[in-house]
Parts: structure tokens; sequence; C-alpha cells
């Protein structure tokens, strides 16, 4: 308890300056991205990282850069109050936005023959990474790419890509990393952490891994007609509440409407259970945040606090951004609201 007592103070102080629901009311009624900075600039904790933002003439793409930015100056602040172990597992933490890096830059190459474009959406610290980002943005195919990774373990991970001598698939690759990170996280919970500190990290990442298997079977039944051996190669290995026996009933039902059923009689029925897609993430995003605050709340005096704390940080990020398209496309406020998760509005 001592040890985390500075550490649970700093995560309770950080908590209590998230954006509240008055706050969202606000934001989702405003006109133009420049109206949004305005208000988080001058109402919110972003005042800070948005002081020197000329909120008349910054741009949707460099709104959300600053504020996605933020993710990082938390965790230095909270690293500062770890050490051992805990402090080591919360460093390995960073791989979730290595990952995510290389997989925006993936796209940049994918979708638009170039990445140098990437460079800004690029949240990873480059002094907090084996991996060169500065030679990776220099890359002019996703070979070259995979290439310049050579002393860094995504190398390995990708190197078959490349082997194959075939089209390399963006879909694959993506899919690899996603499980070469949820693995490694495991094994990090595992190797730093231990009673308390372990047990509500072991069921926030169970719970996200189920839901995770649960949305790419969906996807693929519905929309690709995917061999079930291929669903089942990349079905993350961490079940939690789900039975393997219904996991594998889950792959091998033969239609959408059958995958329905069998999701209906487990605990994750209400997220698949409004009949539009683009709903399922908004539910998973709802379901999730809500194991954060729960677990925020019931284990104070741990690493997990810090965790928790992170998570529900990163969704009120992508509430903002949500906020953000919404207006950019001309949503009414009724129907930007529904995109916004933690809070019924």
């Amino acid at each position: 308890m001592f040890n985390y007592s500075a550490l649970a103070a700093k995560a309770r102080a950080s908590y209590g300056r998230l954006l509240t629901k008055e706050d969202y009311e606000e934001l989702i009624e405003k006109k133009s991205v420049g109206e949004i900075a305005h208000y988080l600039k001058t109402e919110t904790h972003y005042k800070a990282i948005l002081s020197n933002v000329d909120e008349n003439k910054v741009h949707r793409g460099q709104l959300e850069n600053i504020i996605k930015s933020d993710i990082m100056r938390e965790y230095e602040k909270f690293l500062k109050f770890t050490f051992g172990d805990a402090r080591k597992f919360l460093k390995s933490t960073y791989k979730k936005y290595e990952t995510e890096s290389l997989k925006i830059i993936f796209r940049r190459l994918e979708t638009a023959g170039g990445v140098m474009s990437a460079e800004g959406f690029l949240l990873f610290l480059k002094d907090k990474s084996e991996v060169d980002f500065h030679k990776l943005l220099t890359s002019k195919s996703t070979a070259e790419f995979i290439t310049n990774l050579k002393g860094t373990e995504y190398y390995d991970v990708l190197r078959p890509f490349v082997a194959d001598n075939t089209r390399i698939n963006l879909f694959n690759i993506e899919m690899v990393l996603d499980m070469n990170y949820f693995k490694f996280l495991a094994g990090s919970i595992k190797k730093y952490l231990k009673g308390n500190d372990r047990k509500p990290l072991l069921d926030s990442f169970g719970v996200k891994t189920d839901v995770l298997n649960l949305l790419w079977i969906y996807r693929c039944k519905k929309y690709f007609s995917m061999p079930k051996e291929i669903i089942r190669s990349y079905v993350l290995p961490f079940n939690s509440r789900i039975k393997k026996e219904t996991l594998n009933e889950l792959i091998e039902a033969e239609t959408v409407e059958a995958f329905a059923n069998i999701v209906a009689k487990t605990r994750y029925a209400k997220i698949f259970e409004r009949d539009i897609d683009e709903f399922f993430e908004v539910n998973f995003a709802e379901y999730m945040y809500n194991i954060h605050s729960g677990l925020f709340r019931k284990f104070p005096l741990t690493v997990s606090s810090a965790v928790d704390y992170i998570h529900m940080k990163e969704y009120e990020l992508s509430n903002i951004i949500s906020i953000i398209e919404g207006i950019r496309y001309g949503l009414r406020p009724d129907k930007i609201k529904k995109y916004v998760v933690g809070f019924s509005l």
C-alpha cells in the first residue's frame, strides 16, 4: 500500500480531470474544429498542451495529433511514481503504441504508396523504442519496410512475408502484429506482476481478448467467407469468460444467425444485441470502459490504477475524435452522442 500510495494519488488526480458529461454535451453542440479546440483550450485540462495553438487556424489532423500526444505525457508522469517490476511492466505497455505506429505506416504504404505523411500520426517516442522510425519512414515498399526492421523483434515476426515472395497482405501483417502484441502483454503481466497487481490486469486483458475474438469471428463470417481453419489460426489464445468449446462452436457456426444465437447465450450478448455493425465497436468500447472504471475503483493501490486510468484516457481521446469526425460529416448532435462512450448522453 505504501509503495503505490503516490501512484494511486496521481491516478486519482488525473482521473478527476477527465472530461465530464457536461463537457461532452458542450462539445457535441460545437459547429467546427475551431470551436472544439477553443473549448478544450479554455475549459478543460487540455489547456496545457493547447496553450500555443491558434484555435482559429488549427485543422482536424493537427488537433487530433496534439491531444493524442497527451497520452505519452501521462505515461511519463506515472513512471516517476513506480519502481522495480511495476515500473518494468508500465514501460512494457508502450509496445501498444509501437505496434499501432507500425500498423499506421503499413497502411500508408498499402493505400498511399508512401509513408512520410504518416510521421505526424506516430505516437510512439523514438527514445523508448528499439525501432528506428526515421529509417522506416524512408521505405518505398512494404518489403523494404520489413527489411528496415532488421535488428528488432518485428523483423523476425514479419520476415516470413518476404520469404514467401508473394504479394504482402496488409490484413495478415496487422493480424500478426496484433497477435505478437497480445502475447507480449500476457507475458509481461505474468512476468512482472503478482497478487492484486496481476489480477485486475489479467481480468481486463481476458475480457478484451474474448470480445476481440468474437468481433473477429463475426466479421470473417459476415464479410469474408473465410475458411474456418484461417479463422481459427488468428483467434487470440487467451480465452477468459468464454469456454474453448463455445469458441469452437462460434468458429464452426455456418451462418451469421447461428453465430448470433450462440453469442446470445454468453455474457457478451449485449455487445451484439443491436443489429447494426457500426455500433458493435461502440458497444465494445462502452463495455471495456465500464470494466476499467470498475477496476480503477476496486483496486486503487495497485499498478492497475495507472493502467486503468490510461485506458479511460484513451477512450476520452477517442470520444473527442468521434465528435470531431461527426462535426466534419455534418452529423446532428443526437447522432454524434451515440458514439461517445462512458457516459449516457
